[in-house]
């Protein structure tokens, strides 16, 4: 039987008389689903484990990323110091900035 929150709300304030067939599915649906208290400290256990997951994998894409913007300021340092002897090394460098950005 399907039940709508409308037909429930009626119910509910009297204006519908209840269905047995409706409430006995309901109770059933309820009745098969697992107690909160039983299952509450396991729930928590991985909760928190997935909780520790998604920081982990957070702090490590951001160590990630500050090596790789370490690794590109250092080669653009050392590119500057060297100086940029003609144009085609002034065209190296801009394609690389380029395809950093990508």
């Amino acid at each position: 039987a399907v039940v709508s929150t409308q037909s429930t709300g009626e119910v509910i304030e009297g204006r519908l008389e209840p269905n047995p067939a409706v409430i006995k599915s309901i109770s059933s649906l309820v009745s098969s689903l697992p107690l909160a208290k039983e299952h509450s400290q396991d729930f928590k256990v991985k909760t928190d484990q997935e909780l520790l997951d998604v920081l982990l994998i957070t702090t490590m894409s951001m160590l990630t990323k500050g090596i790789f913007t370490n690794q590109e300021v250092e080669t653009k340092s050392k590119v500057f110091s060297k100086g940029l002897k003609s144009r085609s090394d002034l065209e190296y460098f801009s394609a690389s900035i380029k395809a950093s950005k990508i």
